[in-house]
């Protein structure tokens, strides 16, 4: 019989971007645990003015970006910032003032670097690039809001962001480490709804507002206009314009998701059109693999196959035009699938070669998806995430005989769940966390897709139970003065209480 440990928190937990660990507000403390034994390692104290109001929770560390040898984690509500570090429980940073007087904080997120993080003020009016090595901070001023508005270079670190002043929209690109202005370009949208580099880092893609149809503009990594894509349409036919885009994760190919139900492929360095795909309302391709989710009396979520044709649930006739269109594409590993769905059909996911119009699999369910999340190993193995309450995650994989749908317990089922993969090289099963804002568990889920217990054998690392809670180890974060000169407060050694 496979065993679960539910552990309480005060808010949605966060797991590491690399899996090990998983960061979590309970009560007046954020305990940092490992993620396959869910073992406390580090177990920070926080002001009880603020249990109530944080309104963030990261990791540093991102895809591409170098290893910096720690793990460092923040929280943030009003305009005050607290950093730790779980390699080192001495360290930690508080920022007050991080938006200058300017109201709260809009958004906030480590930069490319654990040294560095990203304040975004309300109301658009800057985003402040802070400096935890420098406690310097460099002001960006007019930000676009949207959260695609800024990205960094893989390896590199060079920060592309987009800013709109006069209603003019103008690229701008920093370097690494000192936020200096390398270029700015006049960029000839109406409204860029977002800029991405390419894994490679040798490309920028732009996209404008659905009303200028499909247009994106390709530019090199030094800021200079390649090219203009606007999908083969002419001023009297511009289509519906653009929802979402992605790089291709193998052979930095441009994949773009439209309103109108399309999803097109652009070739890597020509970036014309080579493939596209069609969300059809009917299913007819006796090639395609359809599988439904069904629920038994007892409640019981499975999938079967379906014979063509089939028709995916839409949504209702009055929707609005945000709620139509390709809303995600998610590659796997090494590219060769892709995953989208389209809010016409918000219950369906579709399942993608990049080498065939025609869909590898297509997954009906009950309820609309909200996310998928290809497994960060395992090529073929995909977490699906719908809009329920229960605690409940669907997976797909290619060498299974069906889809599995997975249910964990949860000791308290109260608002939104989240799900999401973790990983740990020393364990030879998937694990995948599902939460809410009171309480997650873990699941171990074994080759064949079924629940499965962890070995004992594992060994866990980091501090024990002794050290986590050693008064010589608790950090004193007092309420810091307002004062100008003390925006940054650190801590290299802990004090002891006496």
């Amino acid at each position: 019989m496979t065993s679960f440990q539910c552990i309480p928190s005060s808010q949605h937990s966060v797991p590491s971007p690399d899996g090990r660990y998983v960061a979590t507000v309970h009560e007046s403390r954020l305990e940092i645990r490992l993620s396959a034994k869910a073992v406390i390692i580090q177990s920070f104290p926080l002001p009880r003015d603020g249990i109530a109001k944080w309104r963030f929770l990261q990791w540093s560390g991102r895809s591409g970006a170098k290893a910096e040898g720690s793990n460092r984690v923040l929280l943030a509500n009003g305009d005050t910032i607290r950093i730790w570090d779980v390699g080192d429980s001495q360290w930690s940073a508080v920022v007050n003032g991080a938006t200058s007087g300017l109201g709260e904080i809009a958004r906030v997120c480590f930069g490319f670097s654990a040294n560095e993080i990203l304040v975004f003020s309300s109301f658009g009016v800057k985003v402040t690039v802070w400096s935890l090595a420098t406690s310097r901070g460099h002001e960006i001023k007019d930000p676009k809001s949207l959260p695609t508005c800024y990205d960094y270079r893989p390896r590199t670190g060079h920060l592309a962001i987009l800013t709109r002043e006069s209603a003019h929209d103008t690229l701008m690109l920093l370097a690494p480490g000192t936020c200096e202005l390398l270029g700015s370009v006049d960029l000839t949208t109406v409204d860029a709804q977002g800029v991405k580099w390419s894994p490679d880092g040798q490309w920028l893609a732009i996209w404008d507002a659905a009303s200028m149809g499909y247009k994106v503009s390709i530019f090199t990594a030094d800021g200079h206009l390649f090219k203009v894509f606007s999908g083969g349409q002419d001023t009297d036919n511009i289509g519906m314009g653009i929802k979402t885009l992605n790089w291709s994760s193998s052979d930095c190919s441009l994949n773009i998701g439209g309103f109108d139900q399309r999803t097109v492929i652009l070739q890597r360095n020509t970036f014309y059109p080579s493939i596209a795909f069609e969300h059809t309302s009917t299913i007819d391709d006796p090639r395609i693999t359809v599988w439904e989710e069904q629920i038994s009396a007892s409640e019981e979520r499975s999938y079967v196959m379906a014979s063509p044709p089939t028709c995916p649930p839409a949504q209702s006739i009055d929707a609005s035009f945000s709620n139509t269109g390709v809303a995600f594409i998610e590659y796997n590993i090494d590219g060769s699938l892709l995953a989208t769905r389209d809010d016409t059909t918000p219950s369906t996911v579709w399942i993608w070669s990049p080498q065939s119009p025609s869909a590898v699999a297509i997954l009906i369910h009950h309820s609309p998806v909200k996310k998928v999340w290809w497994h960060p190993s395992i090529v073929n193995l995909l977490l699906i995430q719908c809009d329920l309450v229960d605690p409940v995650a669907h997976l797909w994989n290619a060498a299974w005989e069906a889809p599995k749908v997975i249910k964990l317990p949860l000791d308290k089922l109260d608002g939104k769940i989240e799900a999401k993969w973790l990983f740990d090289e020393a364990i030879d099963l998937h694990m995948l966390m599902l939460g809410n804002a009171h309480n997650y568990v873990i699941g171990h889920i074994s080759p064949d897709g079924e629940l499965a217990s962890l070995p004992d054998e594992i060994e866990t690392t980091g501090a024990g139970p002794e050290d986590m809670f050693d008064e010589g180890n608790s950090l004193d974060l007092c309420k810091v003065s307002d004062e100008v000169d003390d925006t940054f407060r650190f801590r290299r050694h802990a004090e002891s209480s006496i």
